[in-house]
């Protein structure tokens, strides 16, 4: 088995990149376009298409809510009787407020899983910073392993954003997401 010459770690003789540190480790003959000079995307150039790409999902999908319903916030009061029981009330449409977030998640998810799995292999916000995503490889990812990079980023938010942070410290700049899905963030060489 061959070793890495960054880190000295051993890898597959196929491999591309070193398991250990992330360095290119094949043929310069064939590296892909994010080892020659493409940096990978930062924090926040990452946070910025993020940004972006929040207000192109929400914008409309308010507008949609408001024109479906006379959505409004439930709300939960509490009163205590005389016996110092403490009941609960909610107040307002429950099953449209669970709707209402199953759809951002829908709209969320299909907004990033098929722009990224595209030509483009960005969203609108990740193509206006020159960011794309693809596989370990270089190549341009599917819809499925797209789709997994979204849910898998619910666990990035459920580690109290340390997943998202992740990209500070790990050699490729991966988030926990991105690790899951075997995705990298790269500048776009064409763009």
């Amino acid at each position: 088995m061959p070793y890495c010459q960054h880190c000295g770690s051993q890898h597959a003789d196929d491999a591309s990149f070193c398991p250990q540190c992330g360095s290119w480790v094949g043929s310069v003959g064939s590296l892909p376009a994010q080892a020659v000079g493409t940096p990978y995307g930062g924090f926040w150039a990452r946070l910025g298409a993020y940004l972006i790409d929040s207000l192109i999902v929400a914008i409309p999908l308010d507008i949609v809510l408001a024109l479906v319903g006379a959505y409004q916030t439930p709300t939960v009061t509490s009163t205590t009787d005389a016996n110092g029981t403490v009941h609960i009330h909610w107040h307002g449409d429950v099953s449209l407020f669970v709707l209402s977030i199953l759809a951002g998640y829908a709209a969320s998810w299909l907004y990033s899983a098929l722009l990224q799995s595209s030509s483009r292999q960005a969203t609108i916000g990740e193509g206006a910073l020159n960011l794309i995503v693809t596989d370990l490889d270089g190549n341009r990812i599917s819809f499925g392993r797209a789709s997994g990079r979204y849910f898998a980023s619910i666990l990035s938010g459920f580690t109290l954003g340390i997943g998202y942070l992740m990209m500070l410290w790990t050699a490729r700049k991966q988030t926990l997401h991105d690790k899951i899905a075997g995705t990298l963030v790269v500048k776009s060489p064409n763009r």
